[in-house]
């Protein structure tokens, strides 16, 4: 199964994002004037501080950045792992269609991540997940969790109906080059 809390950050941020018009006009609510007059000096500094990155187009740009290249590819390819009528044999082909939609969204607009999300970025994301994409079934390492296990790649090359795929796949171990 596909880790969750890529899942929680994408809800994360498309929650956050949800709330980005309300809170732009809450400055203005004479509720809200009167509640933020009545907060200590810390409470104010703290919710200063929490509105104000609310606020920042940049915060906004640099979170959908994110969501639309890296998180969101988390979240379908879990919601299809956890269907009661998913297939395992299919599982490899889910985890190289992850790896590939990761790859184009990293890759995406000549180096768009990078400037959304700041220089260098792409490669330190890449660098943390490139290794749990082990497309030869082999533990990555004993710190890191690995997507596909060997057991995932028996039932793929043992399935009775793969013959009926009109595709052929390799399963390649490395990682494309950045």
């Amino acid at each position: 199964m596909v880790h969750t809390h890529m899942n929680l950050s994408n809800d994360f941020i498309k929650a956050a994002r949800l709330h980005h018009d309300f809170v732009k006009l809450l400055w203005g609510n004479e509720a809200f004037q009167q509640y933020f007059k009545e907060q200590s000096n810390k409470g104010q500094e703290s919710t200063h501080a929490i509105l104000e990155r609310c606020s920042d187009n940049n915060c906004w740009e640099r979170m959908d950045g994110l969501m639309s290249s890296l998180l969101i590819h988390f979240k379908k390819v879990h919601g299809l792992c956890c269907r009661e009528n998913f297939p395992l044999s299919c599982y490899p082909l889910l985890v190289q269609s992850l790896r590939n939609d990761i790859n184009k969204g990293l890759n995406v607009d000549d180096g768009k991540f990078d400037v959304i999300l700041g220089k260098g970025s792409r490669k330190e994301v890449a660098d943390m997940i490139h290794k749990r994409f082990n497309m030869d079934g082999r533990n990555p390492s004993r710190r890191k969790v690995d997507l596909l296990g060997r057991k995932d790649l028996m039932c793929f090359l043992v399935d009775p109906f793969s013959c009926e795929w009109r595709s052929r796949f390799f399963c390649k171990p490395t990682w494309p080059s950045l």
